[in-house]
Protein backbone atom coordinates (compact mmCIF):
# COMPACT_ATOMS: atom_id res chain seq x y z
CA UNK A 1 0.00 0.00 0.00
CA UNK A 2 1.85 3.42 -0.82
CA UNK A 3 2.52 5.76 1.91
CA UNK A 4 0.54 8.63 2.72
CA UNK A 5 1.18 11.50 4.62
CA UNK A 6 -1.81 11.42 6.80
CA UNK A 7 -0.49 8.21 8.33
CA UNK A 8 2.28 10.21 10.17
CA UNK A 9 0.48 13.43 10.53
CA UNK A 10 1.01 15.36 14.08
CA UNK A 11 -1.99 15.53 15.85
CA UNK A 12 -0.97 17.58 18.42
CA UNK A 13 1.46 20.10 16.98
CA UNK A 14 4.31 21.47 19.08
CA UNK A 15 3.50 24.89 18.32
CA UNK A 16 1.37 26.95 14.93
CA UNK A 17 2.84 26.32 11.52
CA UNK A 18 3.13 29.96 10.97
CA UNK A 19 5.18 30.44 14.84
CA UNK A 20 8.70 31.36 13.65
CA UNK A 21 8.00 31.28 10.18
CA UNK A 22 11.29 31.19 7.57
CA UNK A 23 10.69 34.21 5.14
CA UNK A 24 9.72 32.10 1.72
CA UNK A 25 11.65 32.70 -1.38
CA UNK A 26 10.18 35.09 -4.06
CA UNK A 27 7.26 33.25 -6.01
CA UNK A 28 9.42 33.22 -9.56
CA UNK A 29 12.62 31.41 -7.98
CA UNK A 30 9.85 28.20 -7.29
CA UNK A 31 9.12 28.30 -10.76
CA UNK A 32 13.36 28.28 -11.98
CA UNK A 33 14.28 25.82 -9.04
CA UNK A 34 11.64 23.05 -10.74
CA UNK A 35 12.48 24.04 -14.59
CA UNK A 36 16.21 23.41 -13.71
CA UNK A 37 16.56 21.04 -10.80
CA UNK A 38 16.68 18.18 -12.61
CA UNK A 39 19.57 18.96 -14.69
CA UNK A 40 21.51 21.88 -12.95
CA UNK A 41 24.82 20.69 -12.18
CA UNK A 42 24.46 22.21 -8.28
CA UNK A 43 21.57 19.86 -8.09
CA UNK A 44 22.67 17.24 -9.16
CA UNK A 45 26.13 17.49 -7.44
CA UNK A 46 24.26 17.33 -4.10
CA UNK A 47 22.21 14.83 -4.75
CA UNK A 48 25.36 12.72 -5.24
CA UNK A 49 26.76 13.64 -2.27
CA UNK A 50 23.68 12.71 -0.44
CA UNK A 51 23.98 9.43 -2.17
CA UNK A 52 27.56 8.88 -1.15
CA UNK A 53 26.92 9.27 2.62
CA UNK A 54 23.78 7.34 2.50
CA UNK A 55 26.04 4.54 0.96
CA UNK A 56 28.69 5.26 3.76
CA UNK A 57 26.38 5.94 7.07
CA UNK A 58 22.89 4.66 6.41
CA UNK A 59 22.39 0.72 7.44
CA UNK A 60 19.57 -0.83 5.50
CA UNK A 61 20.07 -4.04 7.07
CA UNK A 62 19.11 -2.55 10.35
CA UNK A 63 15.99 -0.67 8.87
CA UNK A 64 14.92 -2.61 5.92
CA UNK A 65 11.21 -0.76 5.23
CA UNK A 66 13.26 2.90 6.49
CA UNK A 67 10.60 5.69 6.60
CA UNK A 68 12.57 9.35 5.39
CA UNK A 69 11.47 12.95 5.85
CA UNK A 70 12.23 15.77 3.49
CA UNK A 71 12.34 18.97 5.56
CA UNK A 72 11.91 21.84 3.33
CA UNK A 73 11.22 19.25 0.65
CA UNK A 74 11.09 22.42 -2.67
CA UNK A 75 9.25 21.56 -5.48
CA UNK A 76 9.82 17.84 -4.69
CA UNK A 77 13.23 16.50 -6.86
CA UNK A 78 15.03 15.17 -3.82
CA UNK A 79 11.78 13.71 -2.20
CA UNK A 80 11.16 11.89 -5.79
CA UNK A 81 14.82 10.67 -5.47
CA UNK A 82 13.96 8.73 -1.79
CA UNK A 83 11.16 7.16 -3.03
CA UNK A 84 13.01 5.42 -5.98
CA UNK A 85 16.31 5.24 -4.62
CA UNK A 86 18.00 7.65 -6.69
CA UNK A 87 17.13 5.33 -9.38
CA UNK A 88 18.24 2.54 -8.04
CA UNK A 89 21.29 3.45 -6.64
CA UNK A 90 20.63 2.94 -3.41
CA UNK A 91 17.75 1.03 -1.51
CA UNK A 92 14.25 3.09 -1.78
CA UNK A 93 13.10 4.61 1.18
CA UNK A 94 9.14 5.27 2.32
CA UNK A 95 9.08 9.19 2.29
CA UNK A 96 7.20 12.27 2.83
CA UNK A 97 8.42 15.55 2.46
CA UNK A 98 6.90 18.82 3.94
CA UNK A 99 6.83 22.91 2.95
CA UNK A 100 5.94 25.76 4.21
CA UNK A 101 5.64 27.60 0.48
CA UNK A 102 2.05 26.57 -1.36
CA UNK A 103 4.10 27.36 -4.47
CA UNK A 104 6.68 24.69 -4.13
CA UNK A 105 3.84 21.67 -2.73
CA UNK A 106 2.15 22.55 -6.49
CA UNK A 107 5.35 22.22 -8.38
CA UNK A 108 5.90 18.85 -6.20
CA UNK A 109 2.47 17.53 -6.97
CA UNK A 110 3.64 17.98 -10.31
CA UNK A 111 6.50 15.54 -10.07
CA UNK A 112 3.30 12.94 -9.05
CA UNK A 113 4.38 13.65 -5.12
CA UNK A 114 0.47 14.23 -3.70
CA UNK A 115 0.07 11.42 -1.45
CA UNK A 116 3.44 12.00 0.22
CA UNK A 117 3.12 15.87 0.72
CA UNK A 118 2.44 17.72 3.72
CA UNK A 119 2.59 21.50 4.25
CA UNK A 120 3.92 23.02 7.29
CA UNK A 121 7.21 24.95 8.74
CA UNK A 122 10.30 23.22 9.79
CA UNK A 123 9.67 25.06 13.06
CA UNK A 124 6.52 23.10 13.78
CA UNK A 125 7.41 19.93 11.72
CA UNK A 126 3.63 18.54 10.66
CA UNK A 127 4.45 14.89 12.01
CA UNK A 128 4.18 13.29 14.83
CA UNK A 129 7.63 12.17 17.35
CA UNK A 130 9.58 9.71 16.94
CA UNK A 131 8.58 8.53 13.25
CA UNK A 132 11.39 8.60 10.76
CA UNK A 133 14.58 6.54 10.25
CA UNK A 134 15.98 9.27 8.23
CA UNK A 135 15.70 13.36 7.60
CA UNK A 136 16.86 15.54 4.89
CA UNK A 137 17.13 19.05 4.78
CA UNK A 138 19.18 20.69 2.20
CA UNK A 139 19.91 24.70 2.16
CA UNK A 140 16.53 25.18 4.41
CA UNK A 141 17.26 25.98 8.07
CA UNK A 142 19.20 28.97 6.76
CA UNK A 143 16.30 30.52 5.63
CA UNK A 144 15.11 30.91 9.15
CA UNK A 145 15.40 33.85 11.43
CA UNK A 146 15.88 31.95 14.61
CA UNK A 147 16.97 28.52 13.33
CA UNK A 148 17.19 26.50 16.98
CA UNK A 149 13.51 25.52 16.67
CA UNK A 150 14.26 23.97 13.63
CA UNK A 151 17.44 21.92 14.82
CA UNK A 152 14.87 20.77 17.72
CA UNK A 153 11.98 20.00 15.50
CA UNK A 154 14.20 17.47 13.36
CA UNK A 155 15.36 15.79 16.39
CA UNK A 156 12.03 14.95 17.88
CA UNK A 157 10.64 13.50 14.88
CA UNK A 158 13.50 11.49 14.16
CA UNK A 159 13.46 7.73 15.80
CA UNK A 160 16.22 7.08 18.63
CA UNK A 161 19.09 6.43 16.53
CA UNK A 162 17.72 8.13 13.28
CA UNK A 163 20.02 10.15 10.88
CA UNK A 164 20.11 13.20 9.77
CA UNK A 165 21.86 14.63 6.58
CA UNK A 166 21.80 18.82 6.61
CA UNK A 167 23.46 21.14 4.28
CA UNK A 168 23.74 24.30 4.64
CA UNK A 169 25.67 27.64 3.27
CA UNK A 170 28.99 28.46 4.15
CA UNK A 171 30.92 32.00 5.22
CA UNK A 172 29.17 34.50 5.84
CA UNK A 173 31.55 37.03 3.84
CA UNK A 174 29.98 35.04 0.91
CA UNK A 175 26.32 36.49 1.64
CA UNK A 176 25.44 37.78 -1.75
CA UNK A 177 22.73 38.43 -4.61
CA UNK A 178 22.00 35.26 -4.43
CA UNK A 179 21.26 34.85 -0.99
CA UNK A 180 18.75 37.28 -1.14
CA UNK A 181 17.05 35.74 -3.54
CA UNK A 182 15.88 32.53 -1.88
CA UNK A 183 15.70 34.73 1.51
CA UNK A 184 18.50 33.50 3.04
CA UNK A 185 18.87 34.83 6.67
CA UNK A 186 22.52 33.41 7.90
CA UNK A 187 25.92 31.51 6.30
CA UNK A 188 27.26 29.34 8.79
CA UNK A 189 30.73 27.80 9.73
CA UNK A 190 31.23 24.44 10.98
CA UNK A 191 30.62 25.11 14.60
CA UNK A 192 27.60 27.03 14.53
CA UNK A 193 26.39 23.65 12.58
CA UNK A 194 27.61 21.40 15.21
CA UNK A 195 26.68 23.76 18.36
CA UNK A 196 22.72 23.80 17.45
CA UNK A 197 22.29 19.94 17.03
CA UNK A 198 24.35 19.08 19.96
CA UNK A 199 21.38 21.50 21.41
CA UNK A 200 19.13 19.67 19.85
CA UNK A 201 20.11 15.94 21.19
CA UNK A 202 22.10 15.18 18.14
CA UNK A 203 25.22 13.56 17.75
CA UNK A 204 27.49 14.51 14.65
CA UNK A 205 29.10 11.55 12.75
CA UNK A 206 30.54 13.35 10.06
CA UNK A 207 31.14 16.82 9.14
CA UNK A 208 32.38 18.87 6.20
CA UNK A 209 32.60 21.69 3.30
CA UNK A 210 31.71 20.75 0.00
CA UNK A 211 32.57 22.79 -3.35
CA UNK A 212 36.10 22.95 -2.41
CA UNK A 213 37.67 23.07 -5.86
CA UNK A 214 34.98 25.46 -7.07
CA UNK A 215 35.85 27.40 -4.65
CA UNK A 216 38.29 29.98 -5.80
CA UNK A 217 36.24 30.84 -8.72
CA UNK A 218 33.12 30.77 -7.30
CA UNK A 219 34.25 33.39 -3.79
CA UNK A 220 34.89 36.15 -6.27
CA UNK A 221 32.26 35.98 -7.99
CA UNK A 222 30.05 36.12 -4.48
CA UNK A 223 32.17 38.76 -3.23
CA UNK A 224 31.61 41.14 -6.51
CA UNK A 225 27.78 40.22 -5.58
CA UNK A 226 28.21 40.67 -1.98
CA UNK A 227 29.49 44.37 -2.85
CA UNK A 228 26.29 45.27 -4.61
CA UNK A 229 24.21 44.26 -1.60
CA UNK A 230 26.00 46.06 0.71
CA UNK A 231 25.32 49.17 -1.24
CA UNK A 232 21.93 49.08 -1.14
CA UNK A 233 21.13 48.03 2.01
CA UNK A 234 17.68 48.45 1.37
CA UNK A 235 18.13 45.08 -0.57
CA UNK A 236 17.50 43.67 2.26
CA UNK A 237 14.75 44.88 4.08
CA UNK A 238 12.50 44.58 1.16
CA UNK A 239 11.16 41.13 1.35
CA UNK A 240 8.21 41.41 -1.31
CA UNK A 241 7.99 39.55 -4.54
CA UNK A 242 9.39 41.96 -6.50
CA UNK A 243 12.60 42.83 -5.19
CA UNK A 244 15.05 43.52 -7.94
CA UNK A 245 17.42 40.42 -6.87
CA UNK A 246 17.78 37.12 -8.66
CA UNK A 247 19.48 33.33 -8.11
CA UNK A 248 22.20 32.03 -9.35
CA UNK A 249 20.02 29.13 -10.38
CA UNK A 250 19.64 29.66 -14.13
CA UNK A 251 21.74 27.03 -15.79
CA UNK A 252 25.20 27.71 -17.50
CA UNK A 253 25.65 26.06 -21.01
CA UNK A 254 25.58 22.60 -21.47
CA UNK A 255 29.44 21.77 -21.82
CA UNK A 256 29.91 24.27 -19.01
CA UNK A 257 27.07 22.33 -16.89
CA UNK A 258 28.68 19.53 -17.50
CA UNK A 259 32.17 20.47 -16.69
CA UNK A 260 30.88 21.77 -13.49
CA UNK A 261 29.02 18.37 -12.86
CA UNK A 262 32.24 16.21 -12.90
CA UNK A 263 33.76 18.29 -10.54
CA UNK A 264 31.08 17.94 -7.79
CA UNK A 265 31.26 14.61 -8.72
CA UNK A 266 35.13 13.96 -7.85
CA UNK A 267 34.27 14.90 -4.27
CA UNK A 268 31.15 12.33 -4.11
CA UNK A 269 33.57 9.67 -4.75
CA UNK A 270 35.87 11.07 -1.73
CA UNK A 271 33.03 10.99 0.65
CA UNK A 272 31.60 7.53 -0.72
CA UNK A 273 35.04 6.26 -0.52
CA UNK A 274 36.59 7.59 2.95
CA UNK A 275 35.65 9.55 5.97
CA UNK A 276 37.77 12.75 4.41
CA UNK A 277 37.44 15.96 5.70
CA UNK A 278 37.57 19.33 3.27
CA UNK A 279 38.62 22.18 5.01
CA UNK A 280 36.77 25.07 3.42
CA UNK A 281 34.45 25.31 0.48
CA UNK A 282 30.63 26.96 -0.54
CA UNK A 283 28.76 24.66 1.05
CA UNK A 284 28.63 22.64 4.97
CA UNK A 285 27.61 18.89 5.16
CA UNK A 286 26.88 17.27 7.94
CA UNK A 287 25.75 13.60 9.24
CA UNK A 288 24.03 13.14 12.85
CA UNK A 289 22.63 10.87 14.60
CA UNK A 290 19.67 11.26 17.71
CA UNK A 291 21.37 10.51 20.84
Amino acid sequence: MPLETSQFLQTDPPGQAGKNRHTEMMRDEYRVMFEVEDGHWWYRGMRRNLVALLKRHFDWTLHPRPLALDAGCGTGANLQKLLTGFGGEIPSFRACGFDLAGEALEFSQQRGLTGHLAQGSITAIPFASNNFDLAISLDVINNLPDDQPAFEEIGRVLKPGGLFILNLPAYQFLYSEHDLAIRCQRRYNAKMVSDRLERAGLRVVRQTYLNTLLFPPAALVRLVKARKVSARPELISDSGDFTPVHSDLLPPHPLVNRALEKVMGLEASLLARSNVKLPFGLSIMTVARKI
